[in-house]
């Protein structure tokens, strides 16, 4: 039983409410293909959401485990020098250390310079490099590259005292054999 517009009661057969339950239950097809539609392109976005998040994970990880990267010090059994942030660690083969990083050449310079003016600089003959008396080291050439945006910097250094480093730039023999 059903009360009308007008406040009277109806009765309701029971095949008029399944017929009503039925209309109910249709959807449009359009209607339907728009959320579907939409659905998929919610599932695309969240894919790619994920795989961002995924691949800067991994950015984070190898940047974290390299020596240097958010540390502004450089130290091994030779050399301990200073540098700038965000230097990326590539190699040091006992005479050269090589690093990458997004900074600029002008910013590089300018720390460098003043890393190196710290220093007692001892020149021999057309030779000269930049003693450390402190930790006992020599840089004798910094060079910064530019690649595109990525900038490489290598150092170039040698363990030993002042006298010993310059003779044996005179002689161009290497550092490591005659000054330890």
């Amino acid at each position: 039983m059903v009360k009308n517009k007008n406040g009277n009661i109806k009765k309701v057969s029971k095949t008029s409410n399944k017929i009503d339950r039925k209309k109910k239950k249709t959807i449009p097809t359009r209607a339907f293909q728009d959320g579907e539609k939409k659905y998929n392109e919610h599932m695309l976005l969240y894919g790619i959401e994920c795989a961002l998040i995924i691949i800067l994970a991994i950015l984070l990880l190898v940047l974290l485990s390299n020596k240097t990267f958010f540390k502004n010090k450089y130290v091994n059994d030779k050399i301990d020098i200073d540098i700038p942030i965000l230097m990326y660690f590539v190699k040091d083969d006992g005479n050269e250390v090589v690093f990458k990083t997004l900074r600029s050449i002008k910013y590089l310079k300018n720390h460098f310079e003043k890393q190196v003016s710290g220093m007692f600089e001892q020149s021999c003959g057309e030779n000269s490099f930049y003693y450390n008396e402190e930790h006992g080291y020599a840089i004798y050439d910094i060079k910064i590259e530019n690649r595109f945006a990525i900038n490489t910097v290598k150092i170039r250094y040698a363990k030993g005292n002042a006298k010993c480093l310059c003779s044996i730039s005179k002689m161009g023999l290497e550092a490591e054999e005659l000054c330890q």
